[in-house]
């Protein structure tokens, strides 16, 4: 029998978000250099380091040892800690820091659907044009839980690369979090599937 082992589990704390906001906050990101491009890399592992937290999660629930009711809790609870309003640091960073919990909303939501099982079948690349196409109506939410299908779909082994450039929006944002979930997967020799 499964236990709700959501409160014994610390996939990611309040500290560990913070610790990467703190790294954030000294690293004087700027994009105002002409002579330098910008070192992005403390934001590309900052939110890696998110999304390899939610894999373990999504690894516990598929190898019997977290309850989809448990593992739902600590997705959220993640979500709740990287979701938070983070105080201004400088518009550059606040830029980068603001991106990347866009980003995470479409990690959170493709979890959720794929811990829930609620996901269709066929291509990817349509559930995300589907969701293009209901951001232009002014419905995001179901944009998102297009976007989530999609990425539940990614998590559940389905390979994707959308190649068409997306306009600036939720869309292209959460987007951003579908390739993030790839390239995590592919770079993660612990997230395995069996078959």
């Amino acid at each position: 029998m499964i236990n709700n082992m959501a409160e014994q589990i610390e996939c990611y704390t309040e500290g560990r978000w913070n610790n990467w906001i703190t790294r954030a906050r000294e690293s004087g990101f700027s994009l105002s250099d002409p002579k330098n491009a910008p070192d992005t890399t403390i934001f590309v592992n900052m939110e890696e380091d998110v999304v390899l937290a939610c894999f373990k999660i999504v690894n516990k629930f598929e190898k019997g040892k977290l309850s989809a009711e448990g593992a739902l809790d600590a997705i959220k609870r993640i979500e709740t800690i990287t979701l938070t309003r983070v105080e201004s640091i400088s518009e550059d960073v606040d830029m980068m820091i603001q991106s990347i919990q866009s980003s995470l909303v479409g990690v959170f939501g493709s979890c959720q659907c794929y811990i829930e099982g609620k996901y269709e079948s066929g291509p990817i690349d349509d559930l995300i044009e589907r969701a293009v196409e209901a951001e232009k109506r002014g419905d995001e939410e179901t944009a998102l839980g297009l976007v989530s299908q999609a990425g539940a779909k990614i998590l559940a082994g389905q390979s994707f690369e959308f190649n068409r450039e997306l306009s600036p929006g939720c869309v292209a944002e959460w987007n951003d979090g579908l390739d993030s979930i790839g390239a995590a997967m592919v770079g993660d020799d612990s997230y395995k599937k069996d078959g």
